[in-house]
C-alpha cells in the first residue's frame, strides 16, 4: 500500500484502490483493466464532453445577450415612434449649466442641412472659484436641423477628446465621429450618423484601442475592429490584435 511519509495522502490513496479492487471484482474485470477504462478512456471522454457543453453554453450567452440588445432596440424605436411629437431627443445645450463663466470650445459641421456641435470644456482652464472646467461635464454633441433650429439628436460623449473624422472618401451624405475615452487602453468610440435622405444614427461602436488613421475606406464603408464570434486569443488587453472588419453604411450591415 501506500508509503508516502504523508499520512492523510496513504490513507486517500490506500481507501481509493480498496474501492477500485472491490468494484474490478464486483464487475468481473481485473484492477488494471478498470483503471484502463477509468482513466484511459472514460475520463478523456468526460472531459471532451464537457469542454464541448461549456462552449455550446457560452456559445447560447452570446445569442442571447445578442438577441436581448436586438429585443431592446426594437422596443426603443416603437416607444419613440408612439411618443409625443414635443419628445427630448436627448440631452441639449440648453441643459447645459450657465451659472459659472468658463470657457468652451465649439466645433461644428454641416451636412445636408444637418449641423453638429461638438461642445468640449478647454482642457484643465481653472474657472471661479479655482475648480477646473472639467468638473462640469460639458462635453456635448448636439445636431440640429439648420431651418428649424429643432434638436434631431444629442448625447453625452464619454471625454472631452472627440473629432470629426475628415476623408475624402466619405460620402456627403454620412458625418463620422470618433472619440478618444482616454487610459492607456481604452477606448477609441466611433459614431456614424446619416443626413440624407433623413437623419439617423448609424453606427455606434467601440473600436477598442485601435486608433485607425484610415477609417474611411469607401463612399458609405468603414474599417474597423471587431471581435470574432469566437475569441480564443491573449486574455490581456493590451495583447489583443487587430481584425479588420467592413462596416457598410448604407446597409447598417458587418461584410
Amino acid at each position: 500500500m501506500a508509503d508516502s511519509g504523508i499520512l492523510w495522502i496513504d490513507i486517500i490513496f490506500d481507501w481509493a484502490v480498496i474501492a477500485l479492487v472491490e468494484l474490478a471484482r464486483w464487475l468481473g474485470i481485473t484492477y488494471e483493466e478498470i483503471n484502463v477504462w477509468l482513466f484511459v478512456i472514460a475520463w478523456p471522454i468526460a472531459t471532451f464532453a464537457m469542454m464541448v457543453v461549456i462552449l455550446k453554453l457560452w456559445q447560447d450567452k452570446r445569442m442571447l445577450v445578442k438577441t436581448l440588445s436586438q429585443m431592446a432596440a426594437v422596443f426603443a424605436v416603437l416607444a419613440m415612434s408612439i411618443a409625443p411629437q414635443t419628445a427630448s431627443a436627448g440631452p441639449s445645450s440648453e441643459d447645459m449649466d450657465y451659472s459659472v463663466t468658463r470657457p468652451l470650445k465649439v466645433v461644428t459641421k454641416v451636412s445636408n442641412g444637418i449641423r453638429f456641435d461638438v461642445i468640449t470644456p478647454l482642457a484643465h482652464t481653472n474657472v471661479e472659484g479655482g475648480q477646473d472646467s472639467f468638473w462640469y461635464t460639458d462635453e456635448l454633441i448636439v445636431i440640429r436641423d439648420l431651418k428649424t433650429g429643432k434638436v434631431l439628436h444629442a448625447e453625452h460623449p464619454a471625454s472631452g477628446n472627440v473629432t470629426f473624422v475628415k476623408s475624402k472618401k466619405l460620402s456627403s451624405d454620412y458625418v463620422v465621429i470618433r472619440e478618444w475615452s482616454g487610459g492607456a487602453s481604452c477606448c477609441l468610440i466611433i459614431h456614424a450618423y446619416q443626413t440624407r435622405p433623413e437623419f439617423k444614427k448609424v453606427l455606434e461602436h467601440n473600436n477598442d484601442f485601435f486608433d485607425r488613421t484610415e477609417l474611411v475606406v469607401g463612399e458609405t464603408t468603414l474599417e474597423l475592429h471587431k471581435e470574432p464570434a469566437i475569441n480564443f486569443g491573449p486574455s490581456s488587453h493590451s495583447q489583443l490584435k487587430y481584425n479588420p472588419a467592413k462596416f457598410d453604411l448604407k446597409t447598417g450591415k458587418w461584410d
